[in-house]
């Protein structure tokens, strides 16, 4: 079992050109759901950072400032915190992730972020659909379904 909002780390890679930049530089994933905002610093598969605020809480300007500390690894825990949101942790940032400056953007309420330098992707081809598609993906990624990709090319 496992929420979809995180789950969409793994379904936005299911979109091919997001693994790809995954693989050739970072990016950061948010994800702007009805009640939270998630946000992750991807890179080679690897989440490096994550980020967790109420969406009620935020207006477009406040969480694109704080999405920009974020991806460079200036957010403290303790600003969101008392932001009354989750909070924002990193690992150490790796340079070849180019400060994760793109950003792509999921989730019900994405259009926030619209005007933004971002972009607005559909994994899948529905874009509602990529916490669920992260799930499969998670389950594969165990052994237990197999892959997309052998399936469209006539795998079994």
């Amino acid at each position: 079992m496992a929420d979809t909002g995180a789950a969409a780390v793994l379904g936005a890679l299911f979109e091919p050109a997001l693994r790809r930049r995954s693989a050739e530089r970072g990016f950061t994933l948010v994800n702007v759901g009805n009640s939270h905002t998630v946000a992750f610093l991807v890179h080679q598969d690897r989440v490096h950072g994550v980020y967790e605020h109420h969406t009620g809480l935020l207006d477009a300007e406040r969480l694109w400032g704080q999405l920009a500390r974020f991806r460079k690894g200036l957010l403290p825990f303790e600003e969101v915190f008392d932001d009354r949101g989750h909070g924002a942790m990193h690992l150490p940032l790796p340079e070849a992730a180019g400060g994760f400056a793109d950003t792509v953007v999921i989730g019900p309420r994405r259009g926030m972020l619209e005007g933004f330098d971002a972009e607005f992707p559909a994994p899948g081809g529905d874009m509602m659909l990529t916490g669920s598609f992260g799930l499969v993906e998670g389950l594969r990624r165990q052994g237990r379904l197999p892959a997309f990709a052998d399936r469209r090319a006539g795998g079994r």
